[in-house]
């Protein structure tokens, strides 16, 4: 590949476009750009791109019940992040926004936080930030 990947800088994380991207018998296809031999050249290609991958998103269930305005999110299974609606705190309504998930491939783990005002901005920072996870972009310095 040879290009650094940056990640993504501007403050509107919606603006990303979104691609699906699944496994595939012979590595993961990205829709609309063609299969790639690991996870972390699918998702490089997807921030390459300005996008972030489209995560699986599920409701948050805890001791077998769901928690209102709890949101989980999973690639391929394995968590990604969270996102939930708080309306406590010093804070007016917010969303909280966990990212998770681990990169097998370079041995880092999804973290950090995010309050933005709605839920579509915690879902897109969410998925910008476990595809950077995955593409092997440090936080540190934003290069691969």
């Amino acid at each position: 590949m040879g290009e650094t990947i940056r990640p993504y800088e501007q403050d509107d994380y919606r603006a990303c476009p979104r691609f699906d991207v699944t496994k595939a018998s012979d590595g993961y296809a990205v829709a609309g750009l063609g299969t790639f031999a690991s996870i972390g050249e699918a998702f490089a290609a997807v921030l390459q791109r300005g996008g972030r991958v489209h995560l699986s998103w599920g409701r948050t269930v805890i001791a077998g019940e769901t928690v209102p305005e709890d949101y989980a999110a999973t690639f391929d299974g394995e968590e990604a992040g969270r996102i939930y609606h708080d309306e406590t705190g010093f804070h007016e309504e917010v969303w909280r926004a966990f990212p998770g998930g681990h990169n097998r491939e370079t041995s880092r783990i999804g973290g950090g936080s995010m309050m933005v005002e709605t839920k579509d901005e915690a879902v897109a920072f969410i998925e910008r930030k476990f595809t950077e996870l995955m593409a092997g972009v440090r936080p540190e310095s934003g290069a691969k």
